[in-house]
């Protein structure tokens, strides 16, 4: 028994003992693109014991392999029997491919991308069949498999593989769009309608599906890493018209595939689609919503005590919301600054610290002409890694001291320096301030 993939038009016999040439590469339409695929499909049925036969019209071509040595490496030869011809060595070994091209499902992948690039994506003119004894016809090109369980299986899945099949199909193959999902799985990844990855780490928990066309590059099996699944996914999640579903699918179920996005791909795009994001956060979660983490609990509370609804989100999806300027709930608590630090007035003891470090930097004449600067200090509510012990904000001029270094006057010597440069760490500016001001105090000690 065979499967049978008949399609309109006879596909000269080249298409299949010839690599390189492709009549699809550079057509947004079609599939095909690196012109090797035919023969990759073919080479991966002989390494499975396969014989497959091929009718282009009435012309019978049979592909078969034969051992063979290149001095002691061993090979196989591939031969191709064309009509009553006598059979032709081809310039291909049976190895070509077989480092990448490891299973059935990426032969009849190819087959099936041919017959549809063939007839212009139209599935009518396409007809799958099991064949006992394989009829050939004029006008159409037939790609016959010997019918194994493997065979078997991906012919049960054609509707899962290529989504030309399925009734709900994109009318544009090669649009990016966002596809509903009919049963629970695996996020599948589709270039022009032919799937090319499932995301399997997640465990099967995906809210959608994706259909990519040409700026997804695919390698030369046709296939993509996980990263590079997620980077795109990613993109075209942020910038969807359908985003707001999204985001709340993700607030439902944060551990889906979507709610573990890249970080960095999210913010990028949601800070240049920032109106989007803004509009459908507000359509997805209503006017009085506010963005959070499960991580700032601490702060949610007072949001919500201001009659907010606070909607908590994964750390990548709350960092991408707050770069498109969605309010978050640590905006609306009092007293907490960005970072979620509990400001607190200043005590008199740091107050004195920075009085006397004033006066050393007065004495050195490095003030660049400003004034004192007002001191607050801070409390962290949330330890991330690092500790800060202290930093200037530039919004209001004011210098915070984290609440156990009071009387420390590095911290107090370090973020005045900022207040008077306006100069971050590791600049110019600032490491000649510290150098300056080191030289004149070694001065002044007489050193």
């Amino acid at each position: 028994m065979y499967l049978c993939i008949k399609n309109k038009g006879e596909c000269p016999v080249e298409g299949f003992t010839m690599l390189g040439v492709s009549t699809s590469r550079g057509q947004s339409s079609k599939i095909g693109q690196f012109g090797t695929g035919a023969t990759h499909g073919i080479l991966a049925c002989l390494r499975e014991g396969l014989n497959p036969l091929i009718w282009t019209g009435k012309n019978r071509v049979e592909f078969f392999s034969e051992p063979a040595l290149m001095g002691d490496h061993s090979y196989g030869k591939i031969f191709a029997k064309i009509g009553n011809k006598a059979p032709r060595e081809l310039s291909i070994s049976l190895e070509f491919g077989a480092i990448d091209w490891t299973s059935m499902d990426m032969a009849l992948r190819e087959f099936v991308s041919n017959a549809l690039d063939n007839v212009d994506g139209d599935m009518r003119d396409i007809e799958f069949r099991i064949m006992e004894r394989p009829r050939p016809e004029e006008g159409y090109t037939m790609v016959c498999i010997p019918l194994t369980p493997a065979v078997q299986a991906y012919y049960n899945k054609l509707k899962q593989n290529f989504l030309h099949f399925r009734h709900d199909a994109p009318q544009n193959m090669g649009e990016e769009c966002i596809l509903d999902k009919d049963v629970a799985g695996p996020a599948l990844v589709y270039r022009k309608g032919v799937i090319v990855r499932a995301l399997a780490e997640y465990n099967g928990n995906s809210l959608y599906n994706y259909n990519f066309g040409d700026g997804l590059r695919v390698d030369d099996c046709r296939n993509i890493d996980d990263y590079a699944a997620k980077s795109a996914i990613a993109g075209s999640v942020a910038r969807s018209n359908r985003l707001h579903d999204i985001m709340d699918g993700v607030h439902k179920t944060p551990t889906c595939m979507e709610g573990r996005l890249g970080g960095w791909d999210l913010k990028y795009t949601a800070k240049n689609n920032a109106e989007l994001w803004l509009k459908s956060f507000e359509k997805a979660f209503g006017t009085n919503a506010v963005v959070s983490m499960d991580e700032l609990s601490t702060f949610n509370e007072g949001a919500v005590r201001k009659g907010f609804r606070v909607i908590n989100l994964p750390e990548g999806w709350y960092t991408a919301c707050k770069e498109a300027g969605v309010v978050t709930a640590l905006e609306k608590c009092d007293n907490l600054d960005e970072s979620g630090n509990e400001l607190l007035d200043p005590t008199p003891e740091v107050l004195a610290t920075r009085d006397r470090v004033w006066d050393w930097i007065a004495l050195v004449g490095l003030t660049n002409g400003k004034s004192k600067p007002p001191v607050r200090m801070f409390k962290t509510i949330m330890q991330a890694g690092s500790e800060t012990l202290g930093y200037y904000q530039p919004k209001d001029k004011t210098v915070y001291i984290g609440v156990d270094y009071p009387s420390n006057t590095k911290v107090m010597l370090e973020e005045l320096a900022h207040y008077i440069t306006g100069a971050n760490d590791c600049t110019r500016d600032f490491q000649d301030f510290s150098f300056r001001f080191a030289a004149e105090m070694a001065t002044l000690a007489g050193g």
